[in-house]
C-alpha cells in the first residue's frame, strides 16, 4: 500500500471495479451506493479509458473515479483502490451490478468485529466447492444466518487487519478466480470465510450476466484469457482444496 494507514479506523473503503458493459444501470448503482454512505468513499474504477466511463461525472462528492490501465483485471482495478487507503477500518469489494441496502454492510461490519467469529471475508453469494460441509453458526445474530465457506463474494467486505495479513489481490488472473483466490489465502491462514444470508429487510440485488457478454470488447479474447486464468487456478488450489475437508466438518 502506497499510503499510511493512521490507527483511527472508522470508515469504509468501498471499491467498484467496471469495464462498463451497462454503463447506466452500473452507475446508478455507484450512485446510489454513495448516497446511503455519505461519509465513505467510493472509489469507481474502470479497467481502461473508456468513453461512457469519462463522460460519467459523479453527482455525489464520496464518489472518485480511477482508471487501473488493465483490461480485464479486476485484481488491479482492486488493486489500485486500495493504493488509495486513507483512514478506513474496512474494505468492501463489490461488483457494479449490485444493488444492496446500507443493513446489508452494517451487518458485515458486526459479522467482522465479532472476535469469536475470527472472520477473513464475508460475502453475500456463496460459491464453497465443499458447501455440503458448511458449518450452521447458530445464536450470533436474530435475523440472519451465516455459513462457514472456502469462499463467498458478489459483495466481499474484510478488514484492514485482515488486509494486512492476506495482502492485496493476485494480479496472475484476468475475468475470473481473483475473488476466490483471496478468500482461499484468508482460509488458508486461519481465518474464516462467511457466507452471509439477508433477512426480508435486508435488500440485495444482483442482475449478473453471464460469460462471455461480461465484457464489451473482444469476447473470444476475453474467454481465452479466463480459460488460461481457470487453468492456472486449479492447478495451484484443486489440490489445496482437497486438503479443506476437516475445517467443515
Amino acid at each position: 500500500m502506497k499510503k499510511m494507514i493512521t490507527d483511527k479506523k472508522i470508515g469504509c473503503l468501498f471499491i467498484v471495479p467496471t469495464i462498463m458493459t451497462r454503463p447506466e444501470y452500473e452507475i446508478s448503482n455507484v450512485e446510489h451506493l454513495a448516497k446511503i454512505f455519505p461519509n465513505d468513499r467510493i472509489l469507481f474504477i474502470s479497467n481502461i479509458e473508456d468513453e461512457d466511463f469519462s463522460k460519467y461525472n459523479p453527482s455525489l462528492p464520496n464518489i472518485e473515479k480511477y482508471v487501473s490501465n488493465k483490461l480485464y483485471s479486476i485484481s488491479k482495478a482492486i488493486n489500485t483502490g486500495l493504493d488509495k487507503l486513507l483512514d478506513e477500518k474496512y474494505i468492501c469489494f463489490i461488483q457494479s451490478d449490485v444493488r444492496l441496502s446500507a443493513n446489508v454492510i452494517e451487518r458485515c461490519r458486526q459479522i467482522c468485529d465479532d472476535i469469536e467469529l475470527n472472520t477473513g471475508v464475508v460475502g453475500t453469494k456463496a460459491h464453497s466447492n465443499f458447501q455440503r460441509f458448511n458449518k450452521l453458526i447458530n445464536g450470533k445474530f436474530n435475523d440472519v444466518t451465516l455459513y462457514n465457506v472456502l469462499w463467498a463474494d458478489a459483495v466481499m467486505f474484510w478488514s484492514i487487519d485482515v488486509l494486512k495479513r492476506v495482502g492485496r489481490f493476485n494480479e496472475i488472473y484476468f475475468g475470473d478466480k481473483e475473488s476466490q483466490e483471496y478468500c482461499y489465502r484468508a482460509h488458508d491462514l486461519g481465518y474464516n470465510n462467511y457466507y452471509l444470508t439477508r433477512s426480508k429487510d435486508m435488500i440485495y440485488e444482483s442482475n449478473s450476466i453471464s460469460f462471455p457478454r461480461k465484457t464489451k470488447y473482444d469476447s473470444n479474447e476475453f474467454m481465452d484469457i479466463v480459460h488460461k486464468t481457470q487453468h492456472q487456478f486449479n492447478k495451484k488450489w484443486r489440490p489445496w482444496e482437497e486438503t479443506q475437508h476437516h475445517r467443515f466438518r
